[in-house]
């Protein structure tokens, strides 16, 4: 693989990554001028009629970062066809590459810890994430009311710092290369501020070089470009390969950025987390209310309520337990390590709707109570934890079994009720298209641990209903939570 690309310089090697992925996300742009597929190929509209596909020029690039360069580059950019026949090779040789070190590491392993880790490389990049519901989420979680860490990090407030981050997503979109920095003064960003956003937004290209320990599977190294999507040569000029990763960065990659300044600011932006969950619910018509979490009391002990309760003819249908934690790379990756605080988190929250529902049975919550129909638990996620990976919510709730026994007087199977575990993504993608009772029975049909590790978005539409999506009312407060957004941006250009 080093011989193939190691021979590159920088620059070439960029605009060629750039023009690729250009070419499978916009047919006939700008990157006809720099690659072009063979002529059976020219129709494909797509990265799968390509054969190309977007996870695998990330990992190209992280193989390019890690090997070493040759003094003398022996390769540059050429005609079209050739850096087409280029690219082809390389990743012709990555995939040769990924299946060898598969039958090497693999032998030992079930095929499904294989599929677990297939998910988290390749569906970032299968789903639209430049769009105004995606803003929006980032912008209620992680916004205005942090500028004082903004600030501090960045030298701007967010407003500004997204404002940055989006004009350089904008100008990458269409151009390989900035030269220093791109002007932005008539969009009120001032170089000052412009150049301490950029700072943190770039890798420079000796940072970039350096060799990593080598994970068993080349596919699954940590991504260079998660962090830091601009990569900066030795001249000053900019790069943006993957313009996504950019995107994504500006969004909910701001979590990194806050989860650095200490729990109390996670614990606010859990809040908001769960206050999002809430606005979710509130539109999904055929719930009497949705009630946020309160505390109620059991003897003398003070108990605090699950985070969003739906109501129904009276009575509570449905009990949601938010869980803001991102996935560590580790377990999205590495081997399997299911201890750990952060998996405890999840248990618990299982815990806790039981809790909470045993209690409401007992009467010592003052909720109404159908024993006809009994209430649904839902734990909702910012990451997608559970797709291909049914065992780890098998494990969870034996997990949540262990622990309840403990702290659940009297607790017996029985006392259960069905819980299913939904990332974020996928409830606002089902929340668009479902009545609450489409939303209540596939819930219920997501209990189901044969079902636990399917693609939830994918099952809704298969089992339930295909529906159109219908855009959220709170998508008009857009400029509420990104100040200034209608005012410099089209709102096409976000989807």
């Amino acid at each position: 693989m080093s011989d193939l690309i190691s021979p590159w310089p920088e620059k070439d090697f960029l605009i060629l990554i750039w023009a690729t992925y250009k070419l499978g996300r916009s047919p006939n742009a700008v990157s006809a001028r720099a690659i072009q597929p063979p002529r059976d190929l020219r129709r494909a509209n797509s990265f799968l009629e390509l054969g190309v596909f977007p996870w695998e020029l990330e990992t190209l690039l992280n193989e390019y970062f890690v090997s070493a360069r040759v003094e003398e580059p022996k390769r540059r950019l050429g005609s079209p066809d050739e850096n087409w026949n280029q690219i082809a090779l390389m990743l012709s040789k990555l995939r040769h590459l990924e299946n060898s070190e598969f039958l090497y590491f693999g032998r030992s392993q079930s095929i499904w810890a294989e599929m677990r880790r297939i998910p988290h490389r390749q569906f970032f990049w299968q789903q639209d994430i430049t769009n105004k519901l995606y803003l929006f989420r980032a912008a209620y979680l992680f916004g205005k009311e942090f500028d004082e860490i903004y600030y501090a990090d960045y030298g701007s407030c967010f407003e500004k710092v997204f404002k940055t981050g989006f004009a350089y997503f904008a100008h990458f979109m269409s151009q390989p290369i900035a030269k220093d920095f791109v002007d932005l003064r008539e969009l009120g960003i001032d170089e000052e501020t412009n150049r301490a956003v950029l700072e943190r937004l770039c890798l420079s290209i000796d940072a970039a070089k350096v060799e990593d320990e080598r994970p068993k599977y080349t596919g699954y190294r940590s991504s260079l470009l998660r962090p830091n999507p601009i990569i900066r040569t030795d001249d000053g000029s900019l790069f943006c390969p993957l313009v996504e990763l950019l995107f994504e960065r500006i969004t909910l990659g701001l979590y990194y950025d806050l989860v650095k300044a200490g729990p109390e600011v996670m614990k606010a932006v859990s809040k908001n987390f769960e206050n999002y969950v809430t606005l979710i619910f509130s539109e999904i018509s055929g719930l009497d209310s949705v009630e946020t979490e309160f505390v109620y009391k059991t003897g003398k002990e003070k108990i605090l309520s699950p985070d969003v309760l739906g109501i129904r003819d009276g009575s509570l249908d449905m009990i949601v337990e938010c869980k803001l934690k991102r996935m560590p790379v580790s377990m999205k990756f590495g081997d399997a390590d299911l201890s750990g605080r952060i998996v405890d988190d999840l248990a618990k929250a299982i815990v806790q709707i039981w809790k909470f529902h045993d209690d409401v049975c007992l009467g010592r919550v003052g909720l109404g109570y159908s024993s006809e129909t009994e209430p649904l638990g839902l734990v909702v996620t910012l990451d997608d934890w559970f797709t291909l990976n049914s065992a780890f919510v098998d494990y969870l709730l034996d997990k949540a079994r262990e622990i309840a026994a403990e702290k659940i007087h009297d607790f017996r199977e029985e006392k259960e009720i069905p819980v299913a575990f939904m990332s974020i993504g996928d409830l606002e993608e089902i929340a668009g298209r479902a009545s609450y009772d489409d939303l209540r029975r596939f819930v219920l049909l997501s209990t189901d641990t044969d079902l636990a590790g399917w693609n939830k978005a994918g099952l809704f539409k298969d089992k339930i209903s295909k529906n159109p999506r219908v855009a959220f009312k709170f998508l008009d407060d857009l400029d509420k939570v990104l100040p200034g957004w209608g005012q410099w941006a089209d709102g096409d250009a976000a989807g």
